[in-house]
């Protein structure tokens, strides 16, 4: 599977005055780190990490050129995006 699979996390910026939220994304941007130093290639990386806001058009455009999307909010009464 190296060098054939990458998976693109992508994480829309939220409540980043919360100190959880910023220890959560210290240690996401660490782990995508440690997976793409250990296994990544010059020509390719496993993890393609993006903290930003994507316009729908753009989103729409990602989920059509993805084999498989998975959409799990860490917490979430309701998550409203898998139904878009």
């Amino acid at each position: 599977m190296l060098g054939k699979v990458t998976f693109l996390l992508l994480i829309v910026p939220s409540r980043d005055a919360i100190t959880k939220y910023r220890e959560l994304k210290d240690r996401i941007e660490a782990a995508v780190g440690r997976i793409n130093g250990r296994i990544g290639r010059v020509d390719w990386q496993p993890v393609i990490y993006q903290y930003r806001s994507v316009d729908h058009k753009k989103l729409c455009a990602l989920y059509g050129a993805a084999d498989v999307a998975l959409i799990a909010p860490l917490r979430d009464g309701m998550n409203l995006v898998a139904k878009e």
